[in-house]
């Protein structure tokens, strides 16, 4: 299940365009809904504010460029 993996543990995934691929969870952490082009930005923990009501727990994979 997807709530038991921690940092550095590998995962397949089924991508956008239907292809599975083996990814390393590389950081698991509570991204802001709220702010314009979250999806482009990983944001640290100093740049979020703990305090907004608008956080949801995010995962980051890698891949290597075979995908």
């Amino acid at each position: 299940s997807a709530s038991l993996l921690k940092k550095y543990d590998r995962a397949f995934l089924k991508r956008s365009n239907g292809v599975w691929a083996c990814a390393v969870l590389a950081d698991r952490e509570f991204q802001p809904t709220n702010v314009p082009d979250t999806r482009a930005h990983w944001h640290t923990q100093a740049e979020i504010d703990t305090e907004s009501p608008k956080l949801e727990e995010c995962m980051l994979f890698v891949i290597n460029e075979d995908g």
